[in-house]
């Protein structure tokens, strides 16, 4: 994730307080990246991750109620290195929309599948500024919790599109969406084909 960490960091602060990231076995220069981004001084805690398997669910469960328990967040979005919460055209600010949001509430936020037009040129440049397209919309949303709605014996499916363990209605957050960056250059896709399926596997 080395291409895109630090573009995903900074733009999740520019709507959030605080971030928790979990660096899963990174061998790309992620770790020095995301630890130069602390060095600056930006509000990012960091927790490393070394077993082979992705425990994806488990992991991102813990998070939830560390985030909840210990760093008494209010609004919690479980997303991965790869998505980037953005407002609608038309809509407020990521942030502004997300203040509105009800404790109580867990929402569904669609993921729409976007591709840059040129992934080996302005690498170093900030992701969003690169020259990208909007693909389709993917079948599964991803959620966003409110703190008093996770309750005990709720955990995340995997992958963070889901609230299992209990019946709760999940609402529709049309005024956001996720920009999946799934396919970025060649070396990127060529490491998620030999490592990442079988990691989850």
């Amino acid at each position: 994730s080395a291409d895109i960490i630090e573009s995903f960091v900074r733009h999740c602060l520019s709507f959030a307080d605080e971030m928790v990231v979990v660096d899963h076995n990174s061998i790309d220069g992620t770790a020095d990246i995301l630890q130069n981004l602390q060095n600056e001084g930006i509000p990012i805690e960091i927790e490393s991750f070394s077993d082979v398997e992705l425990f994806h669910a488990e992991i991102m469960t813990e998070l939830v109620w560390y985030a909840i328990r210990e760093k008494h967040a209010d609004i919690i979005l479980p997303i991965d290195a790869d998505e980037f919460l953005l407002a609608s055209e038309g809509f407020d600010s990521c942030r502004r929309i997300l203040e509105q949001l009800s404790l109580d509430e867990v929402w569904q936020v669609d993921m729409v599948r976007y591709a840059l037009l040129m992934p080996e040129q302005d690498i170093d440049k900030f992701l969003l500024q690169r020259p990208c397209k909007r693909n389709w919309q993917e079948r599964v949303p991803k959620i966003i919790i409110g703190r008093e709605a996770f309750q005990e014996g709720m955990h995340l499916a995997q992958g963070c599109h889901y609230v299992m363990g209990s019946k709760i209605e999940l609402k529709p957050l049309p005024n956001l969406h996720l920009a999946h960056f799934l396919w970025r250059n060649k070396n990127q896709i060529l490491t998620k084909i030999i490592c990442g399926w079988v990691s989850n596997v």
